[in-house]
């Protein structure tokens, strides 16, 4: 049989057939590959935005453990302050991350631990998902007073360091005398029995060859001296010789002390707290023990019994004593103070400072009153050995992250 020919019209509509199967074979192909590629980059986004996602986690506890070595330093709450799995790192451990020397990888050579490296023992924080460790090294800086602190956060595929060089800021107790009264505190002093003694006392009680500050002080006047013609005047003649320190007896002094900014200041590092009520035989503190925490009530205190204490205690109201009641440090009170000691009294060892408060402004004066036998004695040992039990208070002066 002869083939027939195709004529041109059939010729022509074949090849477009073939050509759009050759078409749509590579519109698949090329589909395939865009969706091929599509899926990658989702994919590569996706580990990013994890990747990302893990970064920023991982910063976070970073910083938390800069707040968590910071708080350590300010209170002393451990063996080895700041350090967290790096006690026994030492810059020999300084290989990096795979342990091993001389290979350069991540963390060699850069002055602080990291989670690969020798005696760095790092602790598990966060999710157990996301199986994040954190290590935190402390040391001293050139600066005086300056420690720069180094927090690394990390996991299988990601880490954060963060670097920042913190400020201690030592706070300083004011040395008054005695007594320091506020403005508008009204001296109730009456009895043959109490003292008030503004001569520089040992921790024991006896006295120091430093010199002498005010029996009871104030603020400075407007003039200079019109306050203490105030509290002079509240004095009965009769007891003057029973406050003594500089000047003469009585012994009156000013002082610049901003009463209200000490006592917000010494709240903001209590570290202990009592309940505002009666108390028989109560202990706050140990000076024997070195025991001198920052106690601070919120209410009116009244003690009874035989009580004890040391460091500072800060009442938020009033305070009466009677009974016994030996304490070494700083008493700060918002409200009336009432000290009427029987037996063997009320020994205060350090100094008193009463500001006026809000009930005595709408009520009457702010009082401060001693009876019995009562006596507080200034002692700058007391005063300096309560400041040097104190938090210690850091500020971020430089912050850097990786």
């Amino acid at each position: 049989m002869i083939p027939r020919m195709l004529l041109p019209t059939e010729a022509r509509r074949t090849r477009q057939s073939g050509n759009a199967i050759l078409l749509s074979i590579l519109l698949i192909g090329l589909l395939a590959a865009l969706a091929a590629a599509q899926f990658v980059v989702i994919q590569k986004n996706t580990q990013a935005s994890t990747f990302f996602s893990e970064s920023a986690d991982l910063r976070k506890y970073a910083e938390s453990g800069i707040e968590l070595a910071l708080h350590d330093l300010s209170y002393h709450l451990s063996a080895n302050p700041g350090q967290i799995g790096t006690a026994s790192w030492t810059t020999a451990d300084d290989v990096g991350d795979d342990g091993v020397a001389g290979k350069f990888d991540v963390g060699e050579g850069d002055g602080f631990p990291n989670p690969g490296e020798p005696n760095v023992s790092p602790v598990s924080i966060g999710s157990a998902e996301l199986g994040a460790s954190l290590c935190v090294q402390v040391t001293d800086s050139s600066f005086p007073g300056v420690v720069r602190v180094v927090a690394t956060a990390s996991t299988a595929t990601a880490s954060a360091t963060v670097d920042v060089y913190a400020m201690s800021a030592p706070i300083s107790l004011p040395k008054a005398g005695a007594i320091f009264v506020d403005l508008g505190v009204a001296l109730d002093l009456n009895g043959n029995s109490f003292l008030v003694d503004g001569r520089d006392h040992n921790l024991d009680g006896t006295l120091t060859t430093a010199p002498s500050l005010p029996g009871i002080s104030t603020p400075v006047g407007s003039p200079a001296g019109s306050n203490k013609t105030d509290l002079l005047a509240q004095i009965p003649s009769s007891n003057y010789s029973q406050i003594q320190g500089l000047g003469g007896s009585p012994s009156i002094g000013e002082q610049p002390i901003d009463l209200k900014a000490l006592i917000g200041q010494m709240k903001e590092l209590t570290t202990n707290t009592l309940v505002a009520g009666t108390y028989t035989n109560l202990v706050v503190g140990n000076p024997a023990k070195n025991e001198l925490p920052v106690t601070y009530v919120d209410g009116d205190l009244h003690l009874s019994g035989t009580s004890s204490g040391g460091g500072i205690l800060i009442v938020d109201g009033s305070v009466t004593m009677t009974g016994k009641f030996n304490f070494q440090g700083l008493i700060l009170v918002t409200g009336d103070v009432k000290l009427s000691g029987g037996g063997s009294g009320i020994h205060i060892l350090g100094s008193l400072m009463v500001e006026e408060s809000l009930t005595a402004v709408d009520l009457g004066p702010t009082e401060t009153k001693l009876t019995g036998n009562s006596e507080v004695y200034f002692s700058s040992a007391a005063i300096e050995r309560a400041q040097a039990a104190l938090p210690t208070r850091y500020s971020v002066a430089y912050y850097d992250d990786q």
